[in-house]
């Protein structure tokens, strides 16, 4: 019974000593809201400017920036010679790879083709602004409207509206 135990605390520490490492080790890093936080104020794009918009085109996309995005590779790689169309220097990158009605999304770095963050899945798209660092998620479809701030590359939780 003891040696029984023991196998099975010695699998339950393999596993989560795996999960730990791929969570630290993972490229995906889109952030899940902790917790519902209902947004006291409409976030609005005009409160997260970016001091200038980057007037260049993306040369060539680094796919090997983001081991994750490989299924995606398609689109990304498609979206070489795009100008900015997000937060000042940034290209968010859409397909349908998650569902019927849910869209998979990326952002690359105009700059260096460096693929920045990947793994949102929305089922009611996205809506971003050259001149501003604000994503606002789902603006129509069936789920919360969440809005994101993407800033130093990183992209923080701010709240949602619930429909």
């Amino acid at each position: 019974m003891d040696k029984d135990l023991l196998k099975i605390s010695l699998i339950f520490l393999g596993v989560l000593s795996g999960l730990v490492l791929f969570s630290k080790f993972s490229k995906s890093s889109w952030p899940t809201p902790q917790q519902f936080m209902a947004c006291n104020r409409i976030p609005d794009f005009s409160s997260y400017p970016v001091s200038q918009v980057y007037p260049g085109n993306i040369k060539s996309v680094d796919l090997e920036s983001n081991t994750m995005a490989k299924e995606m590779s398609a689109q990304i790689l498609a979206s070489a010679g795009s100008a900015v169309n997000f937060g000042g220097n940034y290209y968010l990158v859409s397909g349908n790879l998650c569902g019927q009605s849910c869209d998979r999304h990326a952002i690359i770095d105009v700059k260096t083709g460096k693929i920045m963050l990947y793994g949102l899945d929305t089922t009611g798209g996205v809506e971003i602004r050259r001149d501003s660092h604000l994503i606002k998620t789902n603006p129509t479809g069936r789920d919360p409207t969440r809005y994101y701030d993407f800033k130093d590359n990183k992209l923080i939780y701010l709240c949602e509206v619930v429909k």
